[in-house]
């Protein structure tokens, strides 16, 4: 169960700069996305955030931003974007790759294995197109 780092753990909030993270890392262990928040009007320097973000091994930053414009008192939603480093991005779309893969695969499984197969996907929540 994923929570705000203010809420869960402040010092992935404070240090890390880190803003959403498990409920409970001695548990549930990291997230394998770092993921930073913004919701501005202004332009972001994504290249100082990531460098801002602790290494952690085994994960990835991300910056989710949602980009609004102000018109008089109101700020209106321009975009919602999900920042990251080329190579992570590579490296999660070679993941995604590989659920599809193995999603193509069930059918071909005894009936055991591949509802084993799919249960461990749809915890990961993989969609079975």
């Amino acid at each position: 169960m994923a929570a705000t780092s203010r809420f869960a753990n402040r010092r992935r909030d404070h240090v890390d700069k880190i803003d959403i993270c498990n409920v409970d890392e001695h548990t549930h262990g990291i997230m394998t996305d770092s993921i930073q928040v913004k919701n501005t009007a202004q332009r972001e320097q994504y290249d100082v955030l990531l460098k801002s973000m602790a290494n952690i091994p085994g994960t990835r930053k991300v910056i989710w931003h949602k980009r609004t414009e102000k018109k008089g008192k109101l700020f209106i939603e321009q975009g919602r974007y999900a920042i990251m480093h080329l190579d992570d991005h590579l490296d999660l779309l070679a993941h995604w790759k590989a659920a599809r893969a193995m999603v193509s695969m069930l059918p071909h499984l005894p009936e055991d294995k591949a509802n084993e197969l799919r249960a461990e996907l749809t915890k990961l929540g993989v969609p079975f197109l």
